[in-house]
C-alpha cells in the first residue's frame, strides 16, 4: 500500500478470519470427536499462544512512545494499549472512527483490531462447535446449521454498511460469516482429486480471487459484506482444493512457510514499527525507507518468534520443558496488571506531558478545552433554551454560513465581529456545498453522507436561499475542488441574487498542531513546520482567485488577511497566547477572532451595504 501497488490490501483480514475459522474449528472438531475437548485447555493453548508476543509488542510500543511520541499521541497509544490487552481494541478504535479520529499513521497498534476480533470469536465459537458436534450427526446438517450463521452476519454486514461503515468494519458480529466460511471447509468431504482441472487449476483460479481484490479494490468499495465474498470464496477454495503440485510448490516452498511462521510476530510488529518510523521521520516514507523498515520488520518478527513465541508455544503442548501452565498464567497476570497500571497513568495523566516543558506541554493540556471551545459562540447564539435559532430566516439581515466543519470558523469570526446580524448555519462534517452531479464524492463509507446529500438538497435545490441576504461558503479545499464549488456556485445562482463570499484554506498539517509544537519547540513558522505543511495548505489559492472573478464572487484568502506578506514564513501560528489550530486545520477561537478583526479592516463594505439595510428595514 505504501508505494500505491495494493490499494486492496485489506483484504488480507478477511483471508485471515476463512484461514483462522477454518484451524480453531478443526482442532475443536477433532479434540471433541475424540471426547477429549477441554475448555480450559483450549482457552489456555490460546493463551500461550497469543498473549506473549502481543503483551511485547504493546510494552515495546508504549516504551517507544514515551521517547518518541507527543503527549497526544502518547495517551492514545496508552489508550490503545489497554484495548488491546482487554481484547476490545476493536471496539476502541470503532468508538474513535469519525471525522476528528486521528489518522492511522499516529496509530501503532491499530492493526490489534483484528486480534481483538479473532479473540472475542473465540468466546463463543468453541460452544457452537461442540454443540454441532454433539446434536447435529449428519455432516451436511452441520454445513447448513453454519451456512445459516455465516449468511446472517454477511446480511447483517450489507445491511448496516449504510448507516455504520466503520462499526462493520471493526465489530465481531459482521465478521461471522468469515469465520464460518472456513468452518465450513472442517466439514466439507476429504478426497484426493485425479481430475487434472481440479487438482491443478482451481487452486490457482481461488489464489486469483483472493489476489484480484489485492490490486482493484479500494478504500471507496463498501466493505466488508458482499464484497468481501470474492476473497474469503478462494480462500476457502485453496483450503478444500489445495492438493495440487503447482498449489502445492506455491504455497509450501521454504520461503511461504518460513514467513507463515513468523506470520504472528510478524502481523503484531510491522505496523508499529513503520508508524514510529513515519513519525519520526515526520513525513512519508520514500520506497527504500520503506523496504529498509520492511527488512528490520522481519528481523524483529524472526527474533520474537524464536525468543518469546517459541517457548511459550512449547510449553503448551511439552509442559515439562517450559514453564508450567499455572505459574504461566500468574506470570501472565501480574505482568498484565503492570502494563494496565502504567498505561492508566499516561491515559488519565495526558500522556506525561512533564515530559516537555511547561510552556510547550500548556498547548496540549488546553488541547481538549480549545477545541470545544471553537463551538461556544454557536452554543451561545445558536442552542439556547433547547431552540436552534440558528437554523432559520429570520426578520432582518439573514446571513446564511454553509460548508463543512469549517463553517465554524467563519461563523466565530462573523459572529463576534458583527454580533447584529441573523445568521443561518449550515454547517457540517465532512459536508462542502455540492451540487447532484458532485454526489459521489461522498463514499459508502463516508460519516456524513446521507445528511450532507439532503443538507444540499435543501439548500442548492430548495428555496431556502432565496431568504438570504449574504451567502457565505466556507469549507477545506482538498477532495473538494473549485470545481465542485463552480457547480455550486452556479446551482445557487438558479435561486438567489444574493452576494456570495467564498474563503479559502489557512495552514493543514499533517500532524495536530499541539503534537508539531512540543516536538520541535518553537512556536512561530519556520521549516519544520513549512515542511510539514499538506499540499492542499497550498493548492487553489489561484484557482480560487481566478474562478471568483469569472463566476462573480467574492473570495477572501485567509491567508491574505492573517500572514503579513506573500511567504508562508509570514503566517502565524499563535494568536493572543492561543495556537492557530488545536487539530490539523480548523481555527481556534482565538484565530477566528483575529480573522474576524481582519475582514471588518479589509472588506468592511460587504458588510456595510448590509448595515445599511438592517438600519432601513428597522425604519420603515
Amino acid at each position: 500500500h505504501q508505494w500505491g501497488h495494493f490499494p486492496g490490501g485489506f483484504v488480507g483480514v478477511d483471508v485471515f478470519f476463512v484461514i483462522s475459522g477454518y484451524l480453531i474449528t478443526r482442532n475443536i472438531y477433532f479434540d471433541s470427536q475424540a471426547e477429549r475437548f477441554s475448555f480450559s485447555n483450549f482457552y489456555i493453548r490460546r493463551l500461550r499462544r497469543l498473549y506473549p508476543a502481543l503483551f511485547v509488542t504493546v510494552v515495546v510500543t508504549l516504551g517507544v512512545g514515551v521517547v518518541v511520541s507527543a503527549p497526544r499521541d502518547l495517551e492514545n497509544i496508552a489508550a490503545s494499549s489497554l484495548a488491546s490487552i482487554f481484547s476490545v481494541s476493536n471496539v476502541y478504535f470503532w468508538n474513535q472512527s469519525g471525522y476528528f479520529d486521528a489518522a492511522a499513521i499516529q496509530k501503532p497498534l491499530l492493526h490489534t483490531w483484528s486480534l481483538a476480533v479473532e479473540e472475542q470469536f473465540y468466546l463463543f465459537w468453541p460452544v457452537i462447535v461442540t454443540l454441532i458436534v454433539r446434536y447435529v450427526k449428519w455432516q451436511w446438517g452441520a454445513v447448513v446449521v453454519l451456512t445459516i450463521i455465516g449468511a446472517i452476519s454477511v446480511f447483517a454486514a450489507q445491511r448496516s454498511l449504510a448507516g455504520d461503515p466503520m462499526g462493520v468494519f471493526f465489530l465481531t458480529p459482521y465478521r461471522i460469516g468469515e469465520f464460518a466460511l472456513g468452518a465450513i471447509c472442517v466439514w466439507l468431504p476429504s478426497r484426493q482429486y485425479t481430475n487434472y482441472a481440479i487438482r491443478e487449476l482451481l487452486p490457482i483460479v481461488a489464489l486469483g480471487m483472493v489476489i484480484y481484490p489485492v490490486y482493484n479494490y479500494s478504500d471507496s468499495i463498501e466493505f466488508p459484506g458482499v464484497s468481501a465474498l470474492l476473497p474469503c470464496l478462494g480462500a476457502a477454495l485453496l483450503i478444500v482444493f489445495s492438493g495440487g503440485n503447482l498449489s502445492r510448490w506455491l504455497l509450501c516452498n521454504p520461503v511461504a512457510t518460513g514467513i507463515g511462521k513468523i506470520s504472528y510476530s510478524l502481523y503484531l510488529i510491522h505496523w508499529p514499527v513503520y508508524v514510529f518510523a513515519r513519525q519520526v521521520k515526520g513525513v512519508a516514507l520514500s520506497n527504500v525507507e520503506t523496504l529498509c523498515v520492511s527488512m528490520i520488520t522481519f528481523v524483529f518478527a524472526a527474533m520474537m518468534y524464536k525468543c518469546v513465541e517459541q517457548p511459550c508455544r512449547v510449553g503448551a503442548t511439552n509442559p515439562e520443558s517450559a514453564i508450567p501452565n499455572r505459574k504461566f498464567s500468574l506470570t501472565a497476570a501480574l505482568s498484565t496488571v503492570c502494563l494496565v497500571i502504567v498505561s492508566a497513568n499516561i491515559w488519565a495523566s495526558d500522556g506525561w506531558p512533564w515530559r516537555y516543558s511547561d510552556q510547550f506541554a500548556r498547548f496540549v493540556q488546553e488541547t481538549d478545552h480549545e477545541r470545544n471551545a471553537r463551538f461556544s459562540l454557536y452554543a451561545t447564539r445558536c442552542s439556547a433554551k433547547d431552540v436552534m435559532p440558528c437554523t432559520e430566516p429570520t426578520q432582518g439581515i439573514n446571513i446564511f454560513i454553509i460548508g463543512d466543519s469549517h463553517a465554524e470558523d467563519i461563523f466565530n469570526a462573523l459572529a463576534g465581529q458583527y454580533p447584529k446580524f441573523h445568521y443561518v448555519f449550515y454547517g457540517l462534517g465532512g459536508c462542502p456545498p455540492l451540487a447532484k452531479q458532485d454526489n459521489y464524492l461522498l463514499t459508502a463509507k463516508h460519516p456524513t453522507r446521507d445528511a450532507c446529500i439532503a443538507r444540499n438538497e435543501k439548500l442548492l435545490y430548495g428555496n431556502q436561499l432565496m431568504e438570504a441576504d449574504l451567502i457565505v461558503i466556507n469549507a477545506i479545499f482538498q477532495w473538494y475542488k473549485p470545481m465542485h464549488l463552480s457547480r455550486a456556485v452556479r446551482q445557487i445562482r438558479k435561486s438567489t441574487t444574493a452576494p456570495i463570499v467564498v474563503f479559502g484554506n489557512y495552514l493543514i498539517f499533517d500532524d495536530d498542531l499541539p503534537d508539531l509544537v512540543v516536538k520541535h519547540g518553537i512556536a512561530k513558522m519556520d521549516d519544520y513546520y513549512a515542511d510539514r505543511l499538506t499540499r492542499f495548505a497550498m493548492g487553489y489559492e489561484d484557482d480560487l482567485v481566478s474562478l471568483s472573478k469569472n463566476m462573480e464572487f467574492t473570495y477572501i484568502s485567509k491567508r491574505g488577511l492573517l500572514c503579513t506578506d506573500d511567504s508562508i514564513f509570514s503566517c502565524p501560528i499563535i494568536f493572543d497566547g492561543k495556537l492557530a489550530t488545536y487539530d490539523r486545520h480548523h481555527l481556534s477561537r482565538a484565530a477566528a477572532k483575529q480573522l474576524g478583526y481582519a475582514i471588518n479592516e479589509v472588506h468592511s463594505e460587504i458588510f456595510r451595504l448590509l448595515e445599511k439595510e438592517a438600519t432601513l428595514e428597522q425604519s420603515n
